[in-house]
């Protein structure tokens, strides 16, 4: 069992719902999807478009920027944070509810800290959207590669994240 504790949102994430407090997670109850074969599609088709829309190109050091992707060199870039909100606003637009939604912090050897966004499932894993893989996969099925968790949003909180350390 995870022992889960209190840490303070990463601050481009403190950024964002300053800027957007739509996204805040103040006021949101947890909740899990009750998943079909539709919901299954409509979360492999979503992955796959945004994951093709632009370049993963990291944010310059002490600079990281959540939010939409940027133009560079006449090409849309973004890093895996760009990518991860990229997802979790079409799925609200598509009336998903936020509650299930969360955006969580991992580290990769050989990669460094990395942001994907988690669909919570009623009775099933976690469902884990990456901009590394187009393809979905359920967390307890573990990545392609070892994903170490670290922090992930906290329903009811703005700026206070689960560390899952």
């Amino acid at each position: 069992m995870i022992a889960w504790a209190p840490t303070w949102a990463p601050k481009g994430y403190r950024e964002l719902v300053a800027a957007d407090p739509s996204l805040s997670m103040k006021g949101v109850k947890p909740t899990g999807i009750m998943m079909t074969g539709g919901k299954w599609a409509e979360l492999s088709v979503l992955n796959a478009r945004v994951n093709r829309m632009a370049m993963h190109v990291n944010d310059p050091p002490g600079q990281d920027k959540w939010g939409p992707f940027r133009m560079l060199d006449s090409r849309r870039v973004g890093d895996c944070n760009d990518f991860a909100v990229h997802k979790l606003r079409a799925l609200i637009k598509a009336g998903w509810p936020r509650g299930a939604l969360l955006l969580s912090v991992c580290h990769i050897e050989d990669v460094g800290y990395h942001c994907v966004l988690l669909v919570q499932c009623r009775g099933l894993p976690a469902a884990c959207m990456d901009s590394r893989d187009e393809g979905i996969w359920a967390v307890d099925d573990g990545p392609p590669s070892s994903y170490t968790w670290l922090s992930q949003e906290k329903p009811g909180q703005s700026f206070w994240w689960r560390n899952m350390k």
